[in-house]
């Protein structure tokens, strides 16, 4: 049996009473309340977090009888505990509470992201004595706070914020008795810095780093950690290196080179002032590497900013760049253009080509790249045809070997996205899902908002019936399938899943249908092909298989039908009354936009618009004087009054 020193006074006794005598003690309190009704699960989890409490006060007086197994309710209340305490700041010392359990040896945890979380929101008050007495949990979970951004009631910003900066200060006092190494803390704010947490949360790390008040000699020490922050997607990160690293060089410490080479997304900030010092730090290169200093003047160029553009330009003049500043003169400022004297030919707008390139065909994935592309969609899911084709390669893969490495991430991707807003990050999720249902852990998902999303839902449901290869890989620019594709996919798969049939013709080509005459395909596929209609036959709708096949051929020739295309709606009124011993008039223009759809919109047809009318109006008011006054705001032009 571990010991509990420094734990709540008694712990070292029921340590030595044994973990059996432990589990008694909870399953002799405990036998009422499993046969006892609750209305809700919150009210028996209280009476059990009294069992507890009660339970081990009776053994720390010696009250304890005989030995008993596990109780089954234990882990389940544990966890619930811990879910709770992440989400909720409110919660009290419920991971103390938690924590003593695992420190006497009835429960085993790991230090996951919802423990962590769970002890920055309920580690309770005097936090400097519990970690120092604790040593365990500060090398298991304490560190892990650098690495854990939270979310919602729950980060390490969001608890400061309304506690006092309780946890702040809890480092300092942990740094300055030399409980926690002080070099160590200083890397992990840095580190935590320049993962992905929203500017918000990361906030904390960087205010921590400076209440730690490093010298210049530390902060030196850090430089190559300081650099990496300067392409940080947050604006206020990349102002916190560069003050840095100008008090680095200051110092005369900086690694200018180095430096330099990672300067340039510093110089494109939105910030003036950041842009600025992105500018003097460029400096420190003078006259030693020159080409680096132009290269970062030249990235100034694209500022948005006319101060930033003109201090760039001032550095490349003195480095005899006029032929950098004549080449990207046209994307200057005009009062820039002036100031340096350049003179810029604009070309017509309308001389210039209005076409937008498509998007090349993706990639297939090889069997090798299987598990690295999958990671990467289950953290960013945007590229849409990147989704497409993964979801192609496990259509066919025959083992699950290679996704076992994501089944930790999966995890928790997957609770994340059931946490989440509806529809948010939903295909990230999606994609986690399918590799845990892969690796044997099958789970459910809400039920999307919108069409589109509740279609894809469905693919990806039915892709495991079959490892016949996917209908609907894009196999043409744009995300377009070419009908050869099509046709030959069909041959190698004549009995399709039934929502990729649907996508594949809604993405067919319309170039290169014809000359599929002698094809054995469907007829709603024929139709897509060649608008060849089946013959009718007696007393039977000449349209054999799923409606919605049909629905997804027609709109592979046409969006919309005339009958069922959206249309606008709209009449100017006026409205008159008195006020003020006048009358007063006011015009505006009341439009609605229509469709004609049947109903909700069905899962397997992700184009079908339901029935609605969502109406806007936009007007004003007019005086005896006829100066109008607007009232309203909206997408029309208004009326004269």
């Amino acid at each position: 049996m571990r010991s509990i020193v420094g734990g709540p006074p008694g712990d070292d006794a029921l340590a030595g009473a044994g973990v059996g005598a432990l589990y008694r003690a909870l399953t002799d309190r405990s036998e009422s309340i499993a046969s006892a009704a609750y209305e809700f699960t919150w009210q028996k989890d209280k009476a059990y977090v009294a069992v507890i409490d009660g339970a081990l006060q009776d053994l720390t007086k010696g009250l304890g009888r005989g030995l008993a197994p596990k109780p089954r309710w234990l882990d389940g209340l544990v966890q619930r505990e811990l879910r709770a305490a992440s989400t909720t700041f409110w919660s009290g010392e419920r991971f103390v509470r938690v924590r003593r359990l695992e420190r006497l040896g009835l429960i085993e945890l790991e230090p996951d992201d919802t423990y962590v979380l769970a002890m920055i929101s309920s580690l309770g008050t005097d936090r400097p004595a519990k970690l120092r007495s604790d040593p365990e949990l500060v090398e298991r979970a304490l560190w892990r706070l650098f690495e854990v951004e939270g979310g919602g009631e729950v980060s390490l910003t969001n608890v400061d914020r309304f506690d006092g900066e309780e946890w702040r200060k809890t480092f300092l006092a942990l740094v300055a008795d030399g409980t926690l190494d002080r070099a160590r803390v200083l890397a992990g704010c840095l580190s935590a810095l320049g993962r992905d947490f929203a500017a918000y949360r990361a906030s904390w790390f960087s205010a921590t780093y400076l209440a730690l008040q490093p010298t210049v000699h530390e902060t030196a020490e850090f430089q190559s950690e300081i650099r990496r922050l300067l392409s940080s997607g947050v604006p206020a990160t990349v102002a916190f290196a560069l003050k840095q690293l100008l008090r680095v060089h200051a110092a005369g410490l900086l690694a200018v080179e180095e430096t330099l080479g990672d300067l340039p997304p510093a110089a494109l900030a939105k910030a003036k002032g950041t842009a600025m010092n992105a500018l003097q730090l460029a400096r420190s290169g003078e006259p030693d590497h020159l080409p680096a200093v132009i290269r970062v003047a030249t990235t100034a160029l694209g500022n948005p900013n006319p101060d930033v553009q003109r201090a760039a330009a001032d550095l490349l003049q003195k480095h005899d760049g006029t032929r950098v500043l004549t080449a990207a003169s046209e994307s200057l400022a005009p009062s820039v253009q002036h100031d340096l004297g350049l003179v810029v030919t604009r070309e017509h707008a309308q001389a210039r080509p209005m076409a937008q390139p498509l998007a090349p065909p993706p990639r297939p994935v090889p069997a090798h790249e299987l598990a690295e592309r999958i990671a990467a969609l289950m953290e960013n899911a945007s590229d849409a045809l990147e989704f497409e084709v993964v979801l192609a390669a496990l259509a066919t893969a025959s083992g699950s070997e290679a996704l076992a490495p994501l089944r930790k991430r999966a995890r928790q991707v997957a609770d994340r996205g059931a946490q989440s807003e509806p529809d948010a990050g939903r295909l990230s999720e999606l994609m986690a899902r399918l590799v845990l249902t892969r690796l044997g852990e099958p789970t459910s998902t809400g039920e999307p908002g919108t069409p589109a999303l509740r279609f894809v839902v469905r693919r990806v449901e039915e892709l495991g019936q079959t490892v016949a290869p996917l209908l609907a890989t894009p196999d043409l620019p744009g995300g377009r399938v070419s009908p050869a594709a099509l046709v030959e996919r069909l041959q190698r798969n004549p009995h399709p899943r039934h929502h990729d049939l649907i996508a594949a013709l809604l993405r067919l080509h319309p170039d290169g249908r014809a000359g599929f005459g002698a094809a054995n395909v469907s007829p709603a596929v024929r139709y897509a092909l060649d608008r060849t209609e089946p013959p009718k036959r007696l007393l039977r709708n000449g349209r054999p298989g799923p409606t919605s096949w049909w629905v997804a051929a027609e709109r592979s020739w046409a969006p919309y039908g005339p009958r069922t295309a959206p249309h606008l709606q709209s009449e100017v009124r006026t409205h008159t009354w008195a006020e003020g011993g006048r009358e007063r008039t006011l015009r505006y223009a009341h439009f609605a936009v229509q469709s004609s759809g049947r109903g909700p919109a069905a899962v397997d047809q992700p184009t079908e618009l339901p029935t609605s009318s969502r109406q806007h109006q936009w007007g004003t008011r007019g005086s005896a004087t006829g100066f109008p006054r607007s009232l309203r705001s909206g997408p029309s032009m208004p009326s004269i009054s």
